[in-house]
């Protein structure tokens, strides 16, 4: 079967068996290549001189008949040839009558004569036989559901044979194949004012005629409007880049210590889309030849490469100091009852939280606080972190 850009072989468990009906049911979505062990055909075409005498040989249905005689009987076989019989014996005949005008001609031409008609007339037959045998196979069932999940399970055997193993590529090389894909004959205006960076990148992301493969032009103003002297060459695309990252995390998008900071819950931010800018204010800066987002926490790292379920938030990750505090003192309990007394402190967060449960034993709070860490810092900011990671793939 073709998987990809090789053929591979199926690969049967136990108990499983390559029939015909699974094989009509792959080849509605599967091309199949078959390998005979021998050839099925053999030319018999043989070179003759012109005195030799051509033979031909013809077969009637009454023939095929006799031939089959020996050969057991199988009730599919035995529809497919006497719909083959019986589309034959519809086909017009050829006249035995002879013309009364007849032209002599040689027997060169006349033995090419014979050998053309042969060959139309066994393509018709060919031709009558295909579809008899496409009336018979669309005649057959295949809703069994036994043949279906067998059928899964060949097709998924398959695709884990012919998906090849993954490569990783470096970081650097991604970068440089996205940089090649800018159109320097375009430019996308910014027009930024350096004590509001945020404000003026998001004005520029959010215009109709930005294209995030245009080149970034950029003009500095100040306060009253008044542009600064200088031709965008790239240093005052590289000066806005840099100042856009440094306000990233001291908007209210992010949390955290300095350089460890993750996303934060902001309705306002949520409802004007600004997660979305923030994702692709950092995908620009790198392909534009700009600086890294240095700022973000390894658990917000891990969410973005291995996925959010893959994460593991530690108590640093929590910006909350009284928050904090308190899941902390769950972690040092050393007693069921201080244990239980500590819990109810955080009642209420752990009601909305999904995280109140009845606790039993002192080994219950490893697990109560790996619930509240992964609320607080991935489930919770779930929606911004989304909207963030769509706009880092998008740009």
């Amino acid at each position: 079967m073709a998987c990809g850009s090789r053929l591979v072989t199926p690969k049967l468990e136990a108990g499983q068996d390559l029939d015909a009906i699974l094989i009509h049911k792959i080849y509605k979505s599967k091309a199949l290549y078959v390998r005979p062990s021998k050839p099925i055909v053999e030319d018999e075409t043989g070179c003759s001189s012109e005195d030799d005498k051509d033979t031909e040989s013809t077969f009637s249905p009454r023939d095929l008949r006799s031939s089959s005689q020996g050969q057991p009987s199988n009730p599919t076989w035995d529809s497919f040839s006497s719909l083959a019989a019986a589309s034959t014996q519809s086909a017009p005949a050829p006249s035995d009558v002879p013309s009364q005008h007849s032209v002599s001609l040689p027997a060169s031409c006349l033995s090419n004569a014979q050998l053309s008609t042969s060959s139309s007339e066994g393509t018709s037959g060919l031709s009558a036989n295909y579809n008899s045998y496409l009336t018979v196979v669309a005649a057959l069932s295949d809703a069994s559901s036994d043949d279906e999940e067998l059928n899964k399970a060949i097709l998924a055997s398959l695709q884990t044979e012919s998906c090849p193993p993954t490569c990783s590529v470096p970081v650097k090389d991604l970068l440089q194949d996205l940089a090649k894909q800018i159109n320097h004959l375009k430019n996308s205006k910014f027009n930024i004012n350096r004590n509001t960076v945020l404000d003026g990148a998001i004005r520029g992301f959010k215009r109709g005629t930005y294209d995030p493969c245009n080149t970034m032009s950029v003009r500095f103003s100040d306060d009253m409007g008044v542009h600064e002297e200088a031709v965008d060459l790239g240093g005052p695309r590289r000066e806005f880049l840099r100042l856009l990252i440094e306000a990233l995390p001291q908007s209210q998008m992010f949390e955290g210590q300095d350089g460890r900071m993750n996303l934060a819950l902001d309705s306002a931010a949520l409802r004007e889309d600004r997660y979305f800018i923030a994702g692709r204010a950092i995908a620009v800066s790198l392909v534009h030849g700009g600086p890294p987002a240095g700022f973000l926490s390894p658990t917000l790292f891990a969410s973005l490469v291995h996925g959010p379920e893959c994460s593991k938030p530690t108590l640093e990750d929590v910006a909350d100091r009284d928050l904090q505090a308190k899941i902390k003192k769950i972690a040092e309990c050393q007693t069921i009852e201080d244990l239980l007394k500590a819990s109810e402190q955080l009642e209420d967060y752990l009601a909305n939280a999904g995280c109140l449960r009845h606790l039993q034993r002192l080994e219950d709070k490893d697990l109560l606080v790996a619930d509240i860490l992964m609320f607080q810092v991935v489930h919770r900011v779930r929606g911004p972190f989304e909207r963030y990671v769509f706009s880092c793939w998008s740009s």
